[in-house]
């Protein structure tokens, strides 16, 4: 997210806006989803929570001037642009881009695309631990079984500190139904701050609670999704895993890198979501591989550790 901010230019990021609607000249009424039950989805707007150029879960789109690759904004399909509806509850207004990717959940998508695809949600407890000092040594690893989170990814481990004002940013994943203690997800977020951060303390000897700057815990409705059983093709639901890359079913250079996608079908492994995510911007510049940020590499400390 980081290098992704840093290549577009923090300037060019609107933040606390909401992708309303996306039209592309590749648009029709014969979906890939027809089959799925097709119609307009009501809802209230899609909140692009979780959207690759968001800071805090705040949703972000490109401000200003049409996207260009390789310096030619007409590059992409024939030079049609595509054009995307967002309100920041001020005003709707348009604006042009090469590509979409949707890093929503399957929801969202729905609402965006108007398309019912047929996946189904499962929203986890996650909380944002911030921290004068590191609490492990790692990016990211899984706790034992008795741990009320499922997932611990301390993402200064990846990113420097400073960025954070000398912050450690910690993020923890509930493990789902019941994640916030026993079989009772309305137990309060101050019950589940003070029972995970006595699960840190259980398990890591030099974490220190005077460390703790803030615990902001709020419930991700779309952390993973519901795995099918039996095939994937359903004609009453719609086929699964959703393609990265929507062209197929009517929707041109619209790429979907949210959970539930080929590369990420379980919406549980965040190394899927990263691949998800580099595939679909591919997909939205019609196979322009995206650039790699300095010193990125597909390493292995986020699983072998």
């Amino acid at each position: 997210v980081e290098a992704l901010i840093e290549t577009i230019g923090d300037g060019r990021i609107r933040r606390n806006v909401r992708v309303v609607d996306v039209d592309t000249p590749a648009a029709s009424d014969d979906s890939a989803f027809d089959d799925a039950g097709l119609g307009s989805v009501d809802g209230d707007p899609a909140s692009v929570d979780g959207d690759p150029a968001s800071v805090d879960g705040d949703p972000a789109s490109v401000d200003g001037d049409p996207a260009s690759v390789d310096g030619d904004s007409a590059s992409v399909d024939g030079g049609s642009p595509v054009t995307v509806s967002v309100t920041d509850d001020a005003r709707t207004r348009q604006l042009e881009a090469d590509g979409v990717v949707l890093a929503t959940g399957p929801r969202e998508l729905e609402r965006v695309i108007g398309t019912t695809v047929g996946v189904d949600p499962l929203a986890r407890t996650c909380a944002l631990v911030t921290t004068t000092d590191p609490v492990t040594d790692v990016w990211r690893l899984i706790p034992d079984g008795d741990a009320p989170f499922g997932t611990l990814v301390e993402h200064t481990n990846a990113v420097p500190p400073t960025r954070y004002g000398g912050d450690h940013l910690l993020y923890l994943v509930g493990r789902g139904v019941g994640s916030r203690g026993g079989d009772d997800e309305r137990v309060s977020d101050e019950g589940v701050r003070a029972s995970w951060l006595a699960a840190l303390s259980d398990r890591f000897p030099s974490f220190s609670r005077e460390s703790v700057r803030s615990v902001r815990v709020a419930t991700d409705p779309c952390a993973a999704v519901v795995p099918r059983s039996g095939s994937t093709r359903d004609e009453a639901r719609g086929d699964w895993p959703i393609p990265v890359d929507l062209s197929d079913a009517g929707f041109g250079r619209i790429a979907y890198a949210g959970p539930g996608s080929e590369a990420d079908r379980f919406g549980t492994a965040i190394g899927a979501r990263v691949a998800a995510g580099v595939a679909a911007g591919e997909a939205a510049l019609d196979g322009t591989p995206p650039p790699e940020p300095d010193g990125w590499s597909w390493g292995t400390n986020a699983e072998s550790r």
